[in-house]
């Protein structure tokens, strides 16, 4: 043998029953050897056998010629615990190469003989950590070393054996390699873990703990583990909270074979006051982790998922932020024209581009509704449904944020629900009087917090908003914009409940109806009388030049037996102010409402006192008498003039009460009060020097005593229709009593004492009219010449009325010196009052003492009623029983006129509502 023989350069086992290494070690205990200090022309042969204690395992075998590597194939593993060896021997041959007589020339107690001891052990990782950085593959490894073993670990790339690392001491390792993420699964990376010790410790002897070998260090290898390391990590697609729980959903990336068990994990990282993270257990395509509401949104945190492949754990994935916050303040708004409702919130989430975890990310917003399809994406803090809401029905509604990054996607918690407002009231009525608009509606279940109109002028709706508390029921405000004969005016209602985001559905549009009233003639007619009309229509309110009047009569006893009106009749003047025709075959209503009445616009006049205009009226009666008009007809077209014309203030008692100053009478018509001031003579007893005569004292005269009214009305008996002086009294004198005249004699006439004497059947008429003497009597004596009294007269019809006069034999008076006065029934307040004709609004207010400026000023909390008559301004085939129109002082600021008269000046009628604030 030559003095530079081969040596042993490692022993290592691996076990014939464990799967193939990375490294295609063979199974077996495999010998390594080092010809390099060996001539090149050396033959040798290596023969080695495997012992356990003095007991063979594996029989000699012989090597190639100078081989690499001898290895001894093995039937099952060997058991640790036992002393297992190979013993070796370096063979030089001389001659040819025969195994069988190499093998057998080998003496096992020779001196020669290597004896290497064969490492039985495993080596196990305890764990494995994988990340990836970039385009940096970091792996760290730990194991349970027991010294004097190390480990023995390589990595292997897809296709590619790296360096290997070796170790004594340390029982981790981490080593970086370059990596790329692969476009298709490759082979996977693995590492092999073997125990090992080297074979020929290195100076000093013995060798230290901490000691560094290297790879090619000659030494004992046992039998190694492959793992296969997990480079790849789940896609996270979804990231939810909601206020308790985190969930995120994730797609795992492919598992090649050989990497069981596999096992997910979701990452919870919190980002702020230093970073932790908590892991928990998780699937193959999800995991949750519990994290309470945090205190702050300054407490943020963050989800990422990683897979296992037993102890090694694979890179966590990109990380998602957990949106801890949400909305609040969720306000609703309902477009009072379409109904649809507008929802706006504020931002409470957390989410801020500027926080390095949502970098990258879009915020949107989701709607959940309690009924209804959810939004999803909606961009800014403020959506728009895009139908309505169901009426009354329960709804509502919750907001959370959703941040998008590419596939990914992070939702917060819900906010708290909000309950949207669903409630719609019912709108019984909409009318504008010139100056006010009136609503009314159905009172609302449940706890309304307030009611809101909005009006629409031409479809628009108007700036500004008109709120009636809870509890309402009617609203009446003042349009903000000017109102024109040829607008249309709608309104919309709608209300809010306790509780709800805010106001319900609007009604749907009302047309607002024009509320025919009484107004007044308008500030600037500085030179005129004060006057008022009547507007049935916003354009006749509103119209800039005098027009004619329609009015509609209704059905009755207008013509006398064989009389018909074939013709209109017309006042007879060039101008014809009034015209009476028959209703047009074409009005649907014309068996209500047979007649019509136009009044043309001369009728404009404000003079104070307009004579043309009275000489047509009494024209026009007569004429309409004398085409066969009966008394019951005169009565309706007077109430409907007296109702219904443009009048100045000192007409209103001409037109409604036939007052007549310059000639010192006045009519009674139904409607009025006849009051009767009895005078009863009052004697003083007294005596002057002559006991046996009387003295006459200028005490003795005659006085007044306790008042009587009487309710002048109508009623109907054989003769057709009258007028009376007291309701059973008319009826009673039908025919079960027979009255006397009053007597009389050449010139005077004794007069009547009570109503009942003015039945006698000469004085019951349709037509009374109450003249009144240039001078009163003196109250210590009287006459009874009926001139000389206050007294009344009587006519069958209009024409002969307007030929009575204060003398005429036919009149009668009460007995003595008893005054008469006329009056109305009138109500103040909620109380029936009876006032004298001429009382005016003034003088009710006088009685208050709240009188205010009578002029320039807008004046509130004056409210007059009047009534309008049998008349229609529309023919109408229904009405209210009580229906009135309402006399605007609130119209505009109070006019002022060039007479000294106000507009509080208005006289009242019989029947007039007046109410004013206390």
């Amino acid at each position: 043998m030559a003095n530079n023989n081969p040596t042993i350069s490692g022993v290592s086992y691996q076990n014939p029953w464990s799967p193939g290494l990375s490294d295609q070690t063979p199974s077996g205990v495999t010998i390594s050897c080092d010809f390099s200090d060996c001539p090149v022309t050396s033959n040798y042969v290596l023969v080695a056998r495997l012992m356990q204690g003095e007991k063979v395992l594996v029989m000699p075998e012989c090597s190639v010629l100078n081989p690499g590597q001898l290895t001894l194939m093995l039937p099952y593993p060997l058991a640790d615990g036992f002393s297992s060896y190979v013993q070796c021997q370096f063979v030089q041959l001389s001659g040819s190469y025969n195994p069988s007589t190499i093998i057998a020339s080998v003496s096992w107690t020779d001196a020669s003989i290597i004896n290497i001891p064969v490492l039985a052990s495993i080596l196990e990782l305890s764990e494995g950590v994988i990340e990836i950085s970039g385009t940096t593959l970091n792996a760290t490894f730990s194991w349970a070393n027991q010294f004097p073993l190390t480990a023995y670990v390589q990595i292997y790339a897809p296709g590619l054996q790296s360096a290997t690392f070796v170790s004594c001491f340390n029982h981790s390792t981490t080593l970086s390699y370059n990596y790329s993420t692969p476009t298709s699964p490759p082979p996977p990376w693995t590492v092999v873990l073997r125990p090992l010790i080297p074979l020929n410790p290195p100076p000093p002897t013995p060798w230290p703990p901490n000691a560094i070998l290297s790879p090619s260090t000659p030494s004992i290898l046992g039998s190694g583990i492959t793992y296969t390391l997990p480079d790849q990590s789940p896609s996270i697609t979804s990231v939810n909270y909601d206020g308790s729980m985190v969930s995120a959903a994730w797609t795992p990336p492919a598992v090649p074979d050989g990497a069981e068990p596999v096992s997910y994990e979701l990452l919870l990282t919190c980002t702020s006051n230093g970073v932790t993270t908590s892991t928990y257990p998780a699937t193959s395509s999800g995991g949750t982790a519990p994290l309470p509401m945090p205190g702050s949104l300054a407490e943020t945190y963050t989800v990422s998922a990683r897979v296992n492949y037993g102890v090694i754990k694979g890179p966590s994935s990109s990380a998602v932020p957990v949106i801890t916050g949400s909305v609040d303040n969720i306000v609703q708004s309902t477009d009072t024209s379409t109904g649809i409702a507008t929802l706006t919130w504020n931002d409470i989430s957390g989410f801020n581009t500027s926080n390095a975890n949502y970098s990258g990310y879009t915020e949107t917003f989701n709607l959940t509704f309690g009924s209804g399809t959810p939004i999803t994406g909606n961009s800014g803090t403020s959506y728009s449904l895009t139908t309505q809401l169901t009426a009354n029905a329960v709804n509502t509604v919750s907001v959370s944020v959703t941040a998008t990054s590419g596939t990914v996607t992070t939702t917060g918690p819900c906010s708290p629900w909000r309950r949207l407002g669903t409630s719609q009231p019912i709108l019984l009525s909409a009318e504008y009087d010139g100056t006010n608009i009136s609503l009314s509606w159905q009172a609302m279940e449940g706890s309304v917090c307030g009611y809101t109109a909005t009006l629409f002028v031409n479809g628009t709706a108007s700036t500004s908003a008109f709120s009636a508390p809870a509890g309402s029921t009617s609203l009446n405000f003042s349009p903000a914009t000017t109102i024109s004969s040829s607008d249309t005016l709608t309104v919309t209602l709608q209300a809010t409940m306790k509780g709800d985001a805010g106001p319900g559905l609007p009604t749907n549009p009302m047309p607002v109806s024009f509320t025919p009233a009484y107004f007044l003639a308008a500030t600037g007619q500085t030179t005129t009388a004060p006057l008022i009309y009547t507007a049935p229509t916003l354009a006749a309110l509103n119209q800039t030049q005098p027009a004619s009047i329609t009015l509609f009569l209704p059905s009755g006893n207008y013509v006398a037996a064989g009389k018909t009106l074939s013709q209109p009749v017309l006042s007879p003047t060039t101008s014809a102010i009034f015209t009476l025709a028959a209703n047009p075959a074409t009005n649907s209503n014309s068996t209500l409402y047979p007649y019509t009445l136009a009044i043309n616009s001369t009728a404009w006049n404000t003079n104070t006192i307009r004579a043309s205009v009275q000489t047509a009226y009494t024209d026009f009666l007569t004429a309409a008498e004398t085409a066969g008009v009966t008394p019951w007809g005169i009565s309706v077209i007077q109430e409907a003039i007296a109702r219904h014309m443009p009048q100045t203030f000192a007409e209103t008692l001409y037109y409604n009460y036939g007052l007549n100053l310059a000639q010192g009478y006045a009519d009674l018509r139904p409607g009025m009060v006849l009051r009767v001031m009895p005078s009863n003579y009052m004697v003083v007893p007294g005596y002057d020097n002559n006991p046996s005569e009387k003295a006459v004292s200028n005490t003795d005269g005659y006085t007044n005593s306790a008042p009587i009214d009487y309710d002048i009305g109508s009623y109907t008996d054989s003769s057709g229709w009258m007028v009376g002086f007291d309701a059973f009294l008319s009826r009673l004198m039908g025919g079960a009593i027979t009255v006397a005249p009053p007597a009389a004699m050449a010139g005077d006439a004794q007069g009547v004492a009570e109503a009942a004497d003015l039945y006698y059947p000469a004085f019951q008429q349709p037509f009374y009219r109450v003249f009144f003497p240039t001078t009163l009597s003196a109250t210590s004596t009287v006459s009874t010449l009926p001139a000389s009294q206050i007294n009344l007269a009587a006519a069958a019809n209009y024409t002969a009325l307007q030929n009575t006069s204060i003398s005429a034999a036919t009149n009668t008076y009460f007995c003595g010196r008893a005054i008469i006065k006329l009056c109305i029934r009138v109500i103040i307040n909620g109380n029936e009052a009876v006032v004298p004709i001429g009382t005016t609004v003034t003088n009710i207010l006088e009685r208050a003492g709240r009188v205010p400026p009578k002029s320039g000023v807008t004046l509130t909390g004056l409210k007059l009623e009047r009534a309008i008559g049998q008349t229609d301004s529309f023919g109408n085939a229904s009405c209210q029983a009580g229906r009135a129109y309402k006399v605007h002082f609130d119209y505009q600021p109070l006019p002022v006129y060039g007479t000294g008269q106000s507009a509080l000046d208005l006289p009242l009628l019989h029947g007039d509502i007046l109410t004013f604030a206390a």
